[in-house]
């Protein structure tokens, strides 16, 4: 039998080079830290192999885009990702 599945896999911060190609190094969300490109793979084919529709990897940003980022105004999201983006 055939199975097929798609899986939405919206991962926090991967560490890869992306953070120094893209000038992004000094940011708080590097600073932070993040998961290895390789454990996020995993996370997200496990999920698409358990039919999981939608995944974050990180369970502290899973909870707050599923459940405090629906209730705050759109403008203030916004003003929070470009912080957390920025050099001080």
């Amino acid at each position: 039998t055939l199975f097929r599945s798609c899986t939405v896999l919206a991962p926090g911060y991967v560490e890869t080079e992306f953070a120094k190609r893209g000038d992004l190094e000094g940011t708080n969300m590097v600073k932070a830290g993040g998961a290895t490109a390789q454990s996020v793979a995993k996370f997200g084919y496990d999920a698409m192999e358990r039919g999981d529709l939608v995944v974050v990897n990180d369970a502290k940003l899973g909870f707050m885009l599923n459940w405090i980022v629906p209730f705050l105004p759109r403008r203030m999201v916004l003003r929070m990702t470009e912080k957390n983006q920025s050099k001080e």
